[in-house]
């Protein structure tokens, strides 16, 4: 009787063994579940934010899942746009968004805050090689002179934020000037709208008063008198140089 005891008693020693380290694994599973509800209830309400602490006994696991926690990226972009209150955006210049490089555990107003104060300091930092990017994407773009150009600021999906005036376009166009030279006895046409491009001598005056108009494939009468036109030789010049900056 005493002997089978004790093989009854060997028996279960080595099943409670054997199933030692699935019990411990369990435990493990079960504490780290119980961690993830903790930092998740608190996370995703701003709460570690503020300060609130783990337990101790959980520390060491914090940090693994604080990183798959923050993942809210803050989105910042240079647009010709209005993107304020706006979800989609449009007319981006530049991207700023690797250069603020942050990202939040949860999308909350304070973390909005502090995403668009981020944005505001880099819109800040551009260089004049960035400004002058932005301005001639926004000339391309057929914006016109002294409009605005602005960095914006997203969460996550929130809507987008103003961040930092960044200038008024400077935009505008070449002048230019097209000089004609005509053949002898010719003369330029200054008296029609592509004025730089016809030459006119007169033939003769009609035998009777005539409307002024034009005759195709000649020219035209004008005051009794017949003009004939022909293609100028022209040539167009820049006089001054388009001008495509940020003011401001």
């Amino acid at each position: 009787m005493k002997k089978n005891l004790s093989n009854l008693i060997i028996v279960l020693s080595s099943y409670v063994l054997f199933l030692l380290p699935s019990v411990q694994m369990y435990s493990q599973e079960i504490e780290l579940a119980a961690l993830n509800l903790h930092v998740n209830d608190y996370a995703f309400e701003s709460h570690i934010d503020e300060g609130i602490e783990l337990p101790e006994s959980y520390k060491s696991k914090k940090l693994i899942i604080e990183k798959e926690v923050a993942k809210r990226t803050c989105f910042c972009v240079v647009s010709y746009n209005n993107l304020s209150n706006q979800k989609k955006r449009s007319g981006v210049c530049l991207d700023l968004t690797s250069r603020v490089n942050k990202t939040y555990r949860s999308k909350s107003k304070k973390n909005a805050i502090r995403c668009n104060d981020a944005c505001t300091k880099a819109a800040r930092a551009l260089s004049a090689a960035d400004k002058q990017r932005i301005a001639n994407c926004a000339c391309a773009a057929n914006r016109p002179n002294g409009h605005p150009i602005t960095a914006f600021s997203a969460l996550s999906t929130r809507k987008y934020m103003t961040a930092d005036a960044i200038g008024t376009l400077e935009n505008i166009p070449a002048q230019t000037r097209t000089d004609c030279t005509c053949p002898r006895g010719w003369t330029v046409d200054t008296g029609q709208t592509d004025i730089n491009k016809k030459c006119k001598k007169q033939l003769c005056k009609t035998e009777y008063p005539v409307p002024n108009q034009e005759i195709p494939g000649l020219g035209y009468i004008w005051d009794n008198q017949i003009t004939q036109w022909i293609r100028g030789k022209c040539n167009t010049v820049i006089t001054r140089a388009a001008i495509c900056r940020l003011k401001g």
